[in-house]
């Protein structure tokens, strides 16, 4: 069969179902394209969640060693002293008050401390006299 300008009908199928076959063809190769590109977006998000789970992992480790460190008798013993003013048995205890500056009262600062007679010796004298009451 001859259509009225000179083409077969067999030649218009042909296109048709090669038109078809190509926007198919697109169809699929969008789609392949897509999941290429979620697959890469799957890819760098994983990677992310890798790498916080690596911090998460330290960042664990890091506390549970901080559990143990505050756990531990030096932590118990530092917390007795300074919370509830608590202190072995021999040891002395020195208070020293502060200033409103919180500089020790009667403290020489280091720029005059070389006006004063003996300087650091002196001091150093007086310390070992408070502890062990000897003179020298």
């Amino acid at each position: 069969m001859e259509m009225p300008n000179g083409k077969t009908k067999k030649g218009l199928v042909a296109k048709v179902v090669f038109i078809f076959c190509i926007l198919v063809l697109i169809l699929v190769a969008s789609g392949i394209f897509q999941q290429y590109m979620r697959r890469k977006e799957l890819d760098t998000e994983v990677a992310g969640l890798k790498a916080e789970l690596i911090r998460l992992n330290m960042a664990k480790g890091d506390f549970l060693k901080s559990i143990d460190a505050f756990s531990g008798d030096f932590f118990l013993e530092q917390e007795a002293r300074l919370k509830f003013n608590m202190k072995k048995e021999g040891e002395k205890v020195v208070v020293i008050p502060l200033d409103d500056h919180g500089n020790p009262v009667g403290a020489v600062s280091p720029q005059s401390s070389a006006s004063v007679s003996g300087g650091a010796f002196e001091n150093f004298k007086d310390w070992w006299k408070y502890f062990f009451g000897q003179t020298s």
